[in-house]
């Protein structure tokens, strides 16, 4: 069998990266030299994407209004949520306010003024038999 050795190993560059070919340089300032000079724009290749940037756009404007939309909502919602709470309390205090019309002390003072007055004598109990000797009240 045969020992392992170290195959050609690159001693670390003390000078710091290695530079890039000037190829790869020319290329990408190429491309922002030409969206800064505005040449993109007058290229065939930005016609191919004409469609799909006006479908973004259309996808953008409706994300837009349907953010808008769903703001309205939530605003119509809690203003009805507020009106509810409103109508409740509403609600419980004419409730309160009639069960205290109705109790037989406050109705006897109504009645008063109208001139009828509480019987004070309790009611009389008439029985009828029959002929099989139940009572019918």
């Amino acid at each position: 069998m045969s020992q392992n050795t170290v195959k050609n190993t690159v001693p670390p560059a003390e000078n710091g990266p290695e530079p890039r070919p000037a190829a790869a340089r020319k290329a990408r300032s190429t491309v922002f030299g030409r969206i800064i000079k505005g040449d993109i724009f007058t290229s065939n290749s930005v016609a191919q994407f004409l469609p799909y940037a006006g479908f973004l756009t259309l996808l953008t404007l409706l994300y837009i209004a349907n953010a808008y939309y769903a703001e309205r909502k939530v605003n119509r919602i809690n203003q009805l949520n507020k009106q509810v709470k409103d109508l409740h309390s509403k609600y419980v205090s004419v409730k309160a306010d009639l069960m205290y019309g109705m109790q037989r002390g406050e109705l006897s003072k109504a009645l008063l003024d109208e001139g009828i007055k509480e019987n004070t004598t309790p009611p009389k109990v008439i029985m009828v038999e029959n002929n099989e000797n139940e009572h019918i009240y």
